[in-house]
């Protein structure tokens, strides 16, 4: 996490179009955990099908 948010990373990341997030395993299993749901949503409201 200490490398992700020094400036000359977070210049490089941003240099490519990419935006760092610094969290912990944890954090990024809740973040996936409401992604999944908020999309399952749109999905099943929407009656998207797969071809």
């Amino acid at each position: 996490m200490k490398i992700i948010r020094s400036k000359a990373e977070t210049d490089r990341l941003a240099s490519v179009g990419a935006i760092p997030v610094a969290n912990t395993p944890e954090e990024f299993r809740e973040f996936l955990r409401r992604d999944v749901a908020k999309w399952a949503k749109v999905i099943k409201e929407n009656n998207i099908k797969v071809d």
